[in-house]
């Protein structure tokens, strides 16, 4: 019966997996279809390096494509691992669990990122606009691969508090979902300059590429300190928590 049920919920998320990942190749083959005229002068080209940057990362695409894509690969290759009763009795402690367990996320956060900036480069390579990068370009980058790692990072430790407290996981996906597509609402609809977590991560708040270094002094900081709360906040859950076993 647990046999049937395992590969029942394997198809599940292999076929949610398929179909994000179908209609992310939808998304690239629609802005691959988009025409680009770079030219040598340096500020018209650095606008439609960021206009291009903006339009591969738009804001829908990331709360309805990348940040479920990242959840879901998330929970099932290392959450749902580490969570297993026979990996719980390999550890001595909690504490080393929680910590492999965080490892983990950070560098599956690491990757997922790299995974997509590169697709990005790619892409740019594709459409004839990567030889008309300039310095400024590649600081905008690096400054969104920054935040996108802390990002990442982050909404993987909130999916996890969420998931030890109300111990339901397609409610802490559903909150998640609401907690990142809100701020958009408000900013589309109502209140102006009200950005989500995403949008941070993706420098879609920045208009120009020479702002980025004054909002990367201003969002890190909040960001890393809110990280560093969650990460805590965590630890305390679990260790205050009725699991298999407590240190």
């Amino acid at each position: 019966m647990s046999l049937n049920l395992l590969r029942k919920n394997l198809k599940t998320q292999t076929f949610y997996i398929t179909v994000l990942l179908f209609f992310a190749l939808i998304y690239y083959k629609t802005i691959g279809t988009i025409n680009y005229n770079l030219i040598d002068n340096k500020e018209k080209s650095e606008k439609l390096l960021l206009t291009f940057y903006k339009v591969s990362f738009n804001p829908l695409f990331l709360l309805f494509i990348i940040v479920p894509c990242f959840l879901i690969l998330i929970d099932n290759f290392f959450f749902k691992f580490f969570n297993q009763y026979k990996v719980f009795l390999r550890y001595k402690n909690l504490k080393t669990w929680w910590k492999d367990k965080l490892l983990s996320q950070i560098l599956f956060s690491i990757v997922f990122t790299l995974l997509l900036n590169i697709l990005f480069i790619i892409n740019l390579i594709i459409k004839g606009a990567f030889f008309h990068i300039n310095l400024n370009f590649i600081v905008y980058i690096l400054s969104g691969i920054v935040l996108q790692f802390i990002g990442f990072s982050l909404l993987s430790n909130i999916y996890q508090i969420l998931t030890y407290i109300i111990r339901n996981r397609n409610f802490a996906f559903i909150v998640i979902f609401l907690l990142t597509f809100t701020p958009f609402s408000l900013n589309s609809f109502f209140i102006k300059n009200i950005y989500s977590l995403p949008e941070y991560m993706f420098l879609t708040n920045l208009k120009e590429i020479k702002t980025v270094i004054s909002n990367m002094v201003t969002i890190i900081p909040i960001l890393l300190c809110i990280h560093i709360i969650t990460v805590s906040l965590s630890y305390f859950i679990i260790k205050n928590k009725d699991l298999y076993w407590r240190n």
